[in-house]
């Protein structure tokens, strides 16, 4: 991903790494980037096979930046839905619902409904039209969160249902939506995961099967002590993080319930995953290959470009699975969680943003590093290429967050970063750091704007 750890010459490597931060600017960095290509293949006229290779890769990526270009153009003329909007702020009144901003007609219309929010609870659905509230016409966002703060307790939302008009009442609720009543919602029965998660750990667990059978046919050792740890532990991680949140419950823990399930489960997570890649790397044989057989490179360096290539790179993902997250909405695909928002949301107390940043920014990029990039793929390497390696880890690295919902692409784009940033460094410091820098960014981004 880098030019100097490749070998390869400075003036291919520094268009392109330029044209990587220009182009994270849709249809406007387009320009930047063609320029960056034509000078490229110019100075490759030479011959010189590294100077080549760079100016396609810089070929790749613009048309990956012209299909963007498209993309953001396309939902700016109306063509592909914009995003849903999550209703209200975390700070402000909340009822729980998303509306659809494709919807151009009287009124909003739901797109989604959290589970355990008021308005699940009041019994608004998905393709609901909220109409008014407390007499008040629904006509925008604003409108309607203004209506929600005005009252003192209950509001009246009128909404129509197919081509009837119902009333329901609400009860809106301040801060983070759904951290006070967490303890009410708890039960025996969420130890039983939803069928997102299922589905989401069951191409996990097929993966990994296959993955075994695959080693054991090319006679590569330690795939037992290397598969069967890393199927188990996620699971045995959110049953521990489930059992810990109903022993805070009943332990009058209720004001940090969330927190300390998140902490708790990291901590396990984090031992479990220490001891699984210590007792399977005693079966492994010979050193850890390297990408495309080169030396190690620094670790400082690896970090940082580490971090600029996930900044550059899952913005352009995310644009250009637009229409994918389009489609999603159209068959009803959940989007993503709002746990995030339930711990950062509102006006936390300073002990619970403490707790949510050792858990999310140190101990959760530790546990995962340790799992994916310190038991899986040094293992993997051994049994396919590196790079196939790499690409095979962040695809399960994906997967597994199924909280994102669709947008689980993100944590997939930047596991191929933290796969490669192992491979290339030769070290789990690298994936670490990297790791540790883009959540404790994301929660801070996550806690400014709640």
């Amino acid at each position: 991903m880098s030019d100097a750890d490749e070998g390869a010459g400075p003036s291919g490597s520094w268009l392109f790494h330029a044209a990587l931060i220009a182009g994270v600017l849709p249809v406007l960095g387009v320009p930047i980037v063609a320029l960056a290509t034509a000078a490229a293949w110019r100075s490759s006229r030479g011959g010189d096979a590294r100077e080549r290779r760079w100016a396609k890769r810089l070929s790749g990526l613009l048309a990956l930046d012209v299909v963007a270009a498209l993309v953001v153009l396309a939902t700016s003329l109306g063509m592909l839905p914009a995003p849903e909007q999550v209703l209200a702020p975390s700070d402000g009144p909340r009822i729980g619902v998303a509306v659809d901003d494709a919807y151009s007609g009287e009124g909003l219309r739901v797109a989604e409904v959290l589970e355990g929010s008021p308005a699940d609870g009041a019994g608004i659905v998905g393709g609901d039209v909220l109409l008014r509230a407390d007499g008040a016409p629904v006509e925008s966002l604003e409108g309607l969160r203004s209506a929600l703060g005005a009252g003192d307790g209950t509001v009246a939302i009128e909404l129509r249902r197919g081509d009837a008009i119902e009333r329901v009442e609400v009860v809106p609720v301040h801060g983070a939506l759904g951290a006070r009543e967490r303890c009410g919602e708890v039960r025996a029965a969420d130890l039983v995961p939803g069928l997102g998660t299922l589905v989401s750990y069951g191409v996990v667990l097929i993966g990994a099967l296959v993955l075994a059978w695959l080693g054991w046919k090319r006679g590569v050792r330690g795939g037992a002590r290397t598969v069967v740890p890393f199927a188990l532990i996620p699971p045995l991680g959110a049953l521990v993080g489930t059992g810990i949140a109903m022993l805070a419950c009943r332990s009058g823990g209720e004001a940090l319930v969330l927190e300390i399930a998140l902490l708790g489960s990291e901590i396990v997570l984090v031992a479990m995953a220490a001891g699984a890649v210590w007792l399977a790397s005693r079966g492994w044989e010979g050193a850890t290959p390297t990408l495309d057989g080169d030396p190690p490179m620094p670790v400082p360096r690896v970090v940082a470009l580490g971090v600029m290539y996930v900044a550059t790179w899952v913005p352009r993902v995310l644009v250009l699975a637009m229409p994918l997250f389009a489609a999603a909405r159209t068959l009803g695909v959940e989007g993503g969680s709002e746990a995030l928002g339930e711990v950062l949301g509102g006006d936390r107390a300073p002990i619970a943003l403490l707790m949510t940043f050792v858990a999310g920014a140190l101990l959760a990029p530790l546990g995962e590093e340790l799992l994916f990039r310190g038991l899986l793929v040094p293992w993997l390497a051994r049994v396919v290429t590196p790079w196939s390696a790499i690409v095979i880890s962040a695809l399960l690295f994906g997967a597994l967050h199924d909280a994102h919902g669709m947008a689980r692409i993100g944590p997939m784009t930047i596991g191929l970063v933290l796969g490669w940033a192992r491979l290339r460094s030769g070290t789990l410091i690298a994936p670490i750091a990297i790791h540790a820098i883009v959540n404790s960014i994301a929660l801070t981004i996550g806690w400014l704007t709640s």
